[in-house]
């Protein structure tokens, strides 16, 4: 039977076939059924090509139906049979695993290789060692990184300390004037300056007499030297007029002033320091040297 789809596509089909208001089912073969959709098949043109007179085509549906067997349909709802498995099924699976540890040894003896046991008893042992050597090498790691650390830290506490410091006598000198010292004189403080390139040492009073000459004495730690002014002074009456040399009176001293912080000590102090920070970044440089030659991690050197 010629079935003409309405593309004019024909499709030829046994003459035993089932029609139904929306399909057409036929049997290809034995137990596959294929099923068409009525509203793709041609019908005037199904008639003209199998010869038949206009509307013989759904008179088959009048007809019986052919018995054309249907695959059942599924049951969702129904639960699928299980099977329990006995000893008597696991018997042949067991009967193999034996005839094949059996053919095994058999080959481990004729070519000399170990026996299971001794396999895994090797296998157990290489694992150990394995294990072993991965902790020496933990330990071997964690002890260079605490070594390393340890020299990175104590190097760069020097240096910080040291920079302090240098800050420190740096702040000191951009507060410190130049050293001048002042010697003060009579009752209206009239100044007389005196220069020194070092500490002025304190002075004293070494001889005091009426009509005299005032010897001033001015300790030095390290000459012993005594040093004179170049002129004595006094007063000749009670009206504190300043008197001429040799006249009668009394003299007096008063404070000497100079700065406690000498600029020379600060600026020499300050150039062994930059001497000392520079002798400790070439350390450092040498400690990065030593720890990449050494294989130590980059960042076992950082704070």
């Amino acid at each position: 039977y010629t079935i003409v789809m309405r593309g004019g596509h024909q499709v030829q089909i046994p003459d035993k076939f089932e029609v139904t208001q929306i399909t057409l089912t036929y049997e290809a073969a034995p137990g596959i059924n294929v099923t068409l959709q009525i509203s793709n098949i041609d019908i005037a043109a199904t008639e003209r090509a199998n010869r038949e007179p206009q509307g013989s085509f759904f008179k088959r549906a009048e007809r019986q139906p052919l018995s054309i067997q249907a695959a059942p349909a599924k049951a969702t709802n129904a639960p699928r049979a299980r099977r329990t498995l006995t000893n008597l099924d696991l018997e042949s699976t067991r009967r193999a695993r034996l005839e094949s540890e059996a053919a095994y040894e058999r080959r481990r003896q004729e070519l000399g290789l170990p026996s299971r046991e001794e396999s895994e008893r090797r296998r157990q042992e290489e694992t150990a060692r394995a294990r072993e050597l991965f902790d020496r090498s933990e330990a071997a790691t964690t002890e260079a990184e605490s070594y390393w650390r340890e020299r990175a830290t104590g190097l760069r506490t020097e240096i910080t300390a040291l920079d302090a410091e240098i800050g420190y006598v740096r702040t000191r000198l951009a507060e410190t004037p130049d050293s001048i010292a002042t010697v003060s004189y009579g009752a209206f403080g009239s100044p007389a300056p005196y220069i020194f390139s070092a500490p002025a040492p304190p002075i004293s009073v070494n001889r005091l007499s009426s009509g005299n000459r005032i010897s001033l004495r001015v300790a030095d730690n390290n000459a012993g030297n005594r040093v004179r002014p170049r002129s004595s002074f006094g007063f000749s009456n009670p009206h504190f007029g300043f008197r001429r040399r040799g006249y009668q009176g009394y003299a007096t001293t008063y404070p000497y002033y100079i700065s406690s912080n000498d600029r020379s000590e600060l600026i020499a102090r300050l150039r062994d320091m930059e001497a000392r920070r520079a002798g400790l970044q070439a350390r450092w440089r040498l400690l990065e040297d030593e720890a990449r030659r050494a294989g130590a991690q980059p960042g076992w050197l950082r704070p």
